[in-house]
């Protein structure tokens, strides 16, 4: 599965891998998702619920303008954190937690440098996108 972005005048593509690594990133660094709007065609009736504001699925709903502000400063915050190298280690553990611990799996996390250059990439490519504006998750 991998996730599309569309505001007014940008795309941004993802795996899922990112798009998590994104979110949680957001999330450890003081983002508070305020929940995604419905999609334009979603139908509570036909549905028999209602929208859960999730982040999770692509299925065209919308993050608002203020909520992508505050997870791009979020981001902002772990670019400046992760830098220094410092938190290399917690982070590979974080987000290879299974992988690490999983008796049967043959490779191994990826080198700390590369893992945190990576990461940085990925978030300053997003923070750019978001530029407080509204998107889609598609």
């Amino acid at each position: 599965m991998s996730y599309y972005l569309i505001s007014k005048h940008r795309e941004m593509s993802l795996t899922i891998f990112d798009w998590q690594i994104l979110r949680e990133l957001a999330d450890n660094y003081g983002w508070e998702p305020l929940g995604t709007k419905a999609p334009y065609d979603w139908d509570e009736r036909s549905e028999g619920r209602t929208w859960c504001g999730t982040y999770a699925s692509n299925d065209s709903q919308e993050v608002t303008a203020e909520d992508a502000s505050n997870m791009a400063n979020a981001l902002c915050k772990a670019i400046k954190d992760i830098r220094t190298g410092e938190r290399d280690g917690e982070l590979i553990e974080f987000f290879f937690e299974e992988e690490i611990n999983d008796p049967n799996r043959n490779s191994t996390p990826p080198d700390g440098t590369k893992f945190r250059e990576g990461v940085i990439r990925r978030c300053e490519k997003f923070i750019e996108f978001c530029k407080g504006a509204p998107f889609l998750i598609e």
